[in-house]
């Protein structure tokens, strides 16, 4: 946010900037309204951080021309501005502009006028303050060596990869009142939400310089909170150790000291737009454990699976007891029915059960992120099976890994839905084009469990039974009932194959609820009971 001053001499016209123009929303805070030039010089010698002054020409005690001299005269950045002048007053604008004004309005000013200038200054500043900053970070990169080396340091260390590694050397440069051996310490990890649209919107000078700026204003917060170190590992992960102060504190400290992040990216980062989430780990005592708190720190990040992005969360320990390998098999199952018998509403209810059922399991967001796949592609393949569905396993794969790449679980239900919605409409469509006794196939696969007629299927379809019945003989060569007997042949083949079932619950999964029948026909299909085609299998 920009500091500007006003000096205006005219009670209405000061009470009108005030009301007339949103200041902050066009990225100005007003620091004083002030009557005369004597007034507004005072509040700048103590205030050298003011960025635009606003000046009327003609005041009592010292007008905006000797204010303007004055303001020149002040050391650092050139500050931005703005003249304020009436009719026939341009002798005093001409001379304003020798003096390197820029900017002069002539009064009445109007909203438009007055918010066109300061557009135009804001944009002077951001590239001032953008070409400042590059030169700061083109003195930055003399050092970057050294600090790609203790960033690697670091990650060997914190990620156990060289226990050899003696950190106490690091800390040499502090207070030697810190106690690093025995000493009590927090451990936050930031890192971007939503990183690849951040490669993907800045190019890596871009990038660097982003990082850079993120750094030193994350550095700077830090400090206020005791940090003693602080590293940014490449390419999106900023490390911070703190000392935890008392421990009645410690847990507030660390929730603070990420928001404090957050406030000030959103409050000086104008160049660029980047988001934080935040891990803090628990008290720790000893550097020697800092590995450890870093692991907290880390999986308190990625909490923001469930409490969103932008978000600061706390490591608290995984309760005891927690469902281990978890997966909602006959949720799946019915969601699974459900879409193949053309009941989306129904389908969606079990799909949001499903996932709830996911996150109250304890499971981490890895496996929820992996459990959704799979339930995912379950659902492609039985919709493949029963239905024309014209997507390729190379197009799912794609979705599949799309949804594992989601950093969050409101991300991930919205993703997985769009998926299941995108093979709901591919099937619709290519329904259009479907003969009716592709159509019919389709009913009978999705019915195979229980007793299907000619005449169900017919109506199904929307002809005459006969007229189906002709249709069905020319396409496929078989009469209804044998292909029907085929299909169910074919089907418990699969499940006798790649299920526990029993025989008798193969045949009540495509339509026999007789056990005798079911093997009876299965033998006179196949020349050999179902027990035997199993017997056959473990041989093989």
């Amino acid at each position: 946010m920009y500091k500007l001053l006003i000096v205006e001499d005219e009670l209405s016209t000061r009470k009108w900037f005030t009301k007339i123009i949103n200041w902050e929303q066009n990225g100005f805070e007003v620091i004083a309204i002030v009557e005369d030039g004597k007034q507004a010089w005072e509040i700048l010698k103590e205030r050298p951080e003011v960025d635009v002054v606003m000046t009327d020409i003609r005041m009592p005690y010292m007008d905006g021309l000797e204010l303007t001299e004055r303001i020149r005269s002040l050391p650092g950045e050139p500050v931005e501005i703005v003249i304020l002048s009436g009719f026939g007053e341009f002798d005093y604008a001409q001379q304003a502009i020798k003096l390197g004004v820029r900017d002069y309005l002539l009064k009445p000013v109007t909203k438009e006028q007055l918010t066109e200038v300061f557009e135009t200054i804001a944009r002077r500043l951001d590239e001032r303050h953008l070409q400042s900053t590059k030169i700061q970070y083109a003195n930055q990169m003399q050092k970057e060596k050294a600090l790609l080396q203790k960033a690697q340091i670091y990650e060997r260390w914190l990620t156990r990869k060289d226990i050899l590694i003696s950190p106490e050397r690091w800390f040499n440069q502090f207070d030697a009142q810190l106690d690093i051996v025995n000493g009590s310490f927090l451990m936050l990890v930031a890192e971007f939400d939503d990183y690849t649209k951040f490669t993907d919107n800045y190019n890596d000078e871009d990038q660097k310089l982003c990082r850079f700026i993120v750094h030193n204003i994350l550095d700077e917060i830090s400090h206020s909170y005791g940090a003693v170190d602080s590293v940014l590992m490449p390419p999106n992960r900023y490390v911070f150790l703190l000392e935890a102060g008392s421990e009645s504190k410690v847990d507030n400290k660390g929730v603070l000291a990420g928001h404090a992040f957050q406030e000030s990216l959103n409050k000086y980062l104008r160049l660029f737009n980047v988001q934080l989430s935040v891990g803090c780990s628990q008290r720790f005592e000893g550097i020697s454990n800092v590995p450890e708190a870093y692991d907290q720190a880390f999986k308190a990040l990625r909490y923001k699976f469930f409490t969103g992005k932008g978000s600061v969360n706390l490591f608290h320990p995984s309760p005891q007891g927690q469902n281990e390998g978890f997966y909602p098999t006959e949720l799946e199952k019915r969601l699974i029915i459900a879409f193949k018998q053309g009941d989306e509403q129904g389908g969606y209810g079990l799909f949001n059960e499903f996932l709830r059922n996911l996150c109250s399991s304890g499971e981490s967001e890895d496996s929820i992120r992996f459990i959704v796949g799979e339930m995912l592609v379950n659902l492609f393949r039985q919709l493949r099976e029963v239905k024309s569905l014209p997507v390729t396993s190379e197009v799912m794969e794609m979705f599949i890994e799309e949804i594992r790449c989601q950093e969050t679980y409101v991300e991930l239900t919205e993703k997985a839905k769009e998926l299941i919605q995108f093979m709901l409409q591919s099937i619709a469509i290519e329904a259009l084009s479907l003969s009716p006794v592709s159509k019919g196939i389709e009913y009978m696969k999705i019915k195979l469990s229980r007793d299907i007629s000619l005449q169900e299927v017919a109506e199904y379809v929307g002809i005459s039974a006969s007229y189906f019945s002709t249709l069905f003989k020319q396409e496929k060569g078989y009469n209804f009932v044998d292909f029907l007997v085929r299909l169910r042949m074919e089907k418990s083949l699969e499940l006798l194959e790649r299920t526990a079932l029993t025989v008798a619950q193969v045949g009540d999964e495509v339509g026999y609820q007789s056990y005798r029948y079911f093997t009876k026909v299965f033998k006179d299909y196949y020349a050999m009971t179902p027990t035997q085609f199993r017997e056959r299998l473990k041989m093989t």
